[in-house]
């Protein structure tokens, strides 16, 4: 939220149990343009923010991995 968004954005990620989060922003080729979060996260709701002032306009997807599954969400910056 929002999406599209400019320069940050936010969205949650629910994590069933402690342990390690890692978030990442790639543009539409699969190539990593961001590292939004990476380490040790608690259990349950967490709101993460993505500053994108450093990377240009178009599409991005943002991909939460843990030990329990991963999840991919498609967002757009508009500058």
């Amino acid at each position: 939220y929002p999406n599209p968004f400019n320069p940050s954005t936010s969205f949650n990620v629910y994590v069933p149990a402690e342990g390690t989060l890692n978030i990442n922003a790639y543009n539409v080729m699969g190539q990593i343009v961001d590292v939004i979060h990476r380490g040790i996260i608690g259990e349950g709701s967490h709101q993460i923010n993505w500053d994108a002032s450093n990377v240009t306009s178009g599409v991005y997807f943002i991909r939460a991995e843990s030990s329990y599954g991963a999840s991919i969400q498609k967002v757009m910056l508009l500058k």
